[in-house]
């Protein structure tokens, strides 16, 4: 018979998969954290639901991280229907607004007691994905129209009940990570600290990179080495590079500046304070300094 999954947005069902899930849209917005097992009492039956759990605004800040805006979803919504040149996709506007409706209706194709254009019963027909879209872009739209504390539901109950166990299914989750370089250790932990204090529900779609130290590798000059190889790899994975804003940290940004670096590599500055570098207190993760710098790390890519 198979098991089902299907993810709920204010009680709004997309994305039916049948003896599976679709762990990459998962990974885009949900942490293996986020991951809740309650009892449930219908009236008929109990049961143990099992599901991934969250707000709109939880999902829309972690795709915002890697540079996704409504204007970007805009930017590449209008740029598929000019390559398709299909009088069936109508204008961004009027997207946006249909996934309004059809959500709050709660509407299938089936549905006869509201009236819809063609063009909306093929959002309904492909849970509003527009052929071309990336993930990203299609998942934010849907996002977009929904208030910030609506509740996003990935229903993993009967896949989880009928095929594996919860370690299997979350081990298939690959959240995406931004590759996170600073000029040594130490600024690691502060800048690590800091995103679990301020942001937990991102902190683990940043990856920082361990050096073992010594006094030829860490500081500005050698960040700037570290960043010239990454540009030199091609990698395409999206990397901040966090400079102190010291001499030797400014004179780093400036070479960096000089250079054609890609747009997924992203060169920072912050204003150390002395009293920061005890990554055991608790008052600098709280600090004005602080608080700025992981605000730029936040819409680095914005």
């Amino acid at each position: 018979m198979g098991a089902y999954s299907s993810m709920f947005i204010k009680n709004y069902e997309i994305c039916l998969c049948k003896d599976g899930f679709y762990e990459k849209l998962a990974s885009l917005i949900f942490l293996p954290s986020d991951y809740k097992k309650r009892i449930v009492n219908n009236g008929v039956i109990s049961y143990t639901e099992r599901v991934l759990e969250t707000t709109v605004k939880i999902c829309k800040e972690r795709l915002e991280i890697f540079g996704v805006t409504i204007e970007s979803v805009r930017e590449e919504y209008e740029k598929i229907r000019e390559k398709e040149k299909d009088d069936n996709i109508l204008d961004f506007d009027t997207y946006i607004s249909s996934i309004k409706r059809i959500i709050r209706l709660k509407t299938t194709h089936s549905d006869k007691k509201h009236r819809f254009s063609k063009f909306q019963y093929n959002l309904i027909d492909n849970d509003f994905y527009i052929k071309g879209q990336s993930d990203t872009m299609w998942i934010y739209s849907i996002l977009y129209t929904m208030n910030e504390e609506d509740v996003i539901k990935y229903e993993l109950t009967w896949l989880i009940n009928n095929e594996s166990g919860e370690d299997e299914i979350l081990k298939k989750m690959v959240n995406p990570k931004i590759i996170v370089l600073t000029e040594g250790n130490t600024d690691t932990e502060y800048i690590k600290k800091g995103l679990k204090e301020i942001c937990p529900h991102l902190a683990d779609y940043y990856f920082f990179m361990d050096f073992i130290e010594s006094e030829h590798t860490i500081g500005a000059s050698m960040l700037v080495n570290k960043v010239k190889l990454f540009v030199g790899s091609g990698i395409k994975n999206q990397i901040l590079a966090i400079f102190e804003n010291d001499t030797a940290g400014v004179e780093g940004v400036d070479t960096l500046k000089k250079m054609n670096i890609p747009e997924n590599i992203v060169v920072l500055e912050y204003q150390e304070v002395e009293s920061t570098k005890d990554c055991n207190a608790i008052e600098p993760l709280n600090s004005v300094e602080m608080q700025l710098l992981i605000a730029s790390v936040k819409t680095a890519w914005n």
